[in-house]
Parts: structure tokens; C-alpha cells; sequence
């Protein structure tokens, strides 16, 4: 979101293209690193994004680069940050970042934004709010509200064509309709992820989706013909070798659980470790 110019590009060790002179020094900076760490979090090397985000946030503070950067630019990190801490389970922290994230949207409004930029802020609000909402749904039953967030995460990215927060939403509407038994419900959401992850050549997402998707057959008992049960377990042991912490193995690791129980393998109680 922060790359893609396309004349006087330099290539960091990342693969990561920015502009050579096109903003000043300060603005260039958070844009290097912005795709720095954004890159970092897809390969899941979410620690390492965290620190780097917060950085920038400190950074950003005392910049002298326009309030209208500044503000947008806070409101993705805080999004990413109430990401992290949710999957942390930190709860007073996932709180303390949407609340930031919450304020820096409001501020963010009272300059000019493109469409583009609206959807994105509403993404990135709604996305937050959903992950600070997780981690509450089984106690205080907030399933209606995750719902909401995750429909128009899904409505908006669809929009533009985002296609991280496409699956994001997805998978997260998949996987509340399978704690809830929604079997037929998490079936439909899982093909749509399924069938978009292999639109976009995503397949740690396929993967994970195929998961769900097993998952919520068997529970109905229909016939699963994607792949077998083993592919999927094969490809999580293979990503978790790679990436250990991308996200879609983080998902995968709970579907491979339940395929092994359903399944009756006995290798299931790796997947708990």
C-alpha cells in the first residue's frame, strides 16, 4: 500500500521498491519502513514488525511531516499493533491500540482523503475492532458484533480489491461459524476463501481454508474433494517450518487438530504443543 511508484526506484533487501526523491527525507523514511514492517508481519515475523512499528510511532511523534500523513499513517500502525497484541492475548494492550487507532481516524478525517483512503480507514477500524473483540466473543457473546465488523471488512476490501483483508474476513467469519456449529455457514464462507485464495495464488490461505472447509463437510457429512486430509496436514508442517508464525499456519495448526480428531489420527497432539 505504501510502494508501488514507478520511476526512481530503489530495492531494499527485502524487495521492497520506494522512490528515490520524490518526498522529503522524513516522509521517505516511513515509507521505506512502513513497507519494511508491513513485509515482515506477511512473512510472520510478527515480533520483529511489532518493534519496527513502534518505532515509527515514536519517530512519527515528533516528525515535521504533514498531520494528514501523520494521523493516517498512526492509524495503520495502530491496526497492526491491536492485531499483534490480540493474537498475543493481551488484552489491556489490544484495547489501548484501538483506542489510538480510534483516535487517529478522527483526526485523519478533517483533511481531504481519497475514496480509496476511506475504505482503507474503514478497514483498518473495523479489522481492529473485530480483533479486540475476539478475544471476549465465548464470554460475553459478541458474535453478532464480530459479524458486523468482519461483513464490512469483507464489503470494503471486496470494493478495492484488498485482497488480505478479502481473505482476513473470510476466515474469520469461517472460523466463528464453526465454533458456533454453524457447520453450513462456515462452509460457505470457507469456499469463498478457498476459491479466492486460489484466484490470487495465495496458498498458505488455500490451505487453511481447505482446513475449514474439511472441517465443516465432515461435521455435515458430505464429501471432501478439494484434497486429502493428508495434504493438508503436509503443507501445515511444511509452512510452520517456514514460516512459523505467518498467520494462515497459525489458523491451520487448529483446522489440522480437528481434521486428526475427526480422522481419528493419533499425530493430532502435535498441533496442541
Amino acid at each position: 500500500f505504501y510502494a508501488g511508484w514507478k520511476n526512481n526506484k530503489i530495492e531494499t533487501h527485502l524487495n521492497i521498491q520506494y522512490p528515490q526523491n520524490l518526498y522529503n527525507e522524513n516522509e521517505r523514511y516511513f515509507r521505506i519502513n512502513m513497507d519494511k514492517a508491513l513485509k515482515l508481519n506477511e512473512t510472520g515475523l510478527r515480533k520483529e514488525a511489532k518493534e519496527l512499528f513502534l518505532r515509527i510511532e515514536k519517530r512519527l511523534l515528533t516528525s515535521d511531516v504533514n498531520d494528514r500523513y501523520k494521523y493516517y499513517t498512526f492509524t495503520h500502525i495502530y491496526e497492526r499493533l491491536s492485531i499483534y497484541y490480540s493474537l498475543s492475548s493481551n488484552i489491556p494492550k489490544t484495547i489501548y491500540y484501538n483506542s489510538l487507532l480510534k483516535e487517529s481516524a478522527v483526526k485523519v478525517l478533517e483533511y481531504d482523503l481519497t475514496e480509496k483512503e476511506l475504505i482503507y480507514l474503514s478497514i483498518w477500524e473495523n479489522y481492529s475492532n473485530h480483533m479486540t473483540d475476539r478475544n471476549t466473543f465465548h464470554k460475553n457473546h459478541k458474535s453478532a458484533k464480530i459479524h458486523f465488523y468482519l461483513k464490512k471488512v469483507y464489503r470494503d476490501a471486496l470494493q478495492i480489491g484488498a485482497q488480505e483483508y478479502i481473505l482476513r474476513a473470510l476466515g474469520g467469519l469461517a472460523s466463528i461459524e464453526s465454533d458456533l456449529g454453524n457447520f453450513s455457514r462456515s462452509e460457505f464462507y470457507s469456499q469463498k476463501g478457498y476459491d479466492f485464495s486460489s484466484e490470487f495464488g495465495n496458498n498458505d490461505s488455500k490451505y487453511s481454508f481447505a482446513g475449514l472447509l474439511y472441517v465443516a463437510k465432515a461435521r455435515q457429512k458430505k464429501e471432501f474433494i478439494e484434497c486429502t486430509p493428508t495434504e493438508i496436514i503436509e503443507f501445515y508442517r511444511k509452512l510452520k517450518k517456514e514460516k512459523p508464525l505467518n498467520i494462515w499456519a497459525l489458523y491451520l495448526e487448529h483446522n489440522c487438530a480437528d481434521i486428526c480428531s475427526i480422522e481419528n489420527i493419533r499425530s493430532a497432539s502435535e498441533f496442541y504443543q
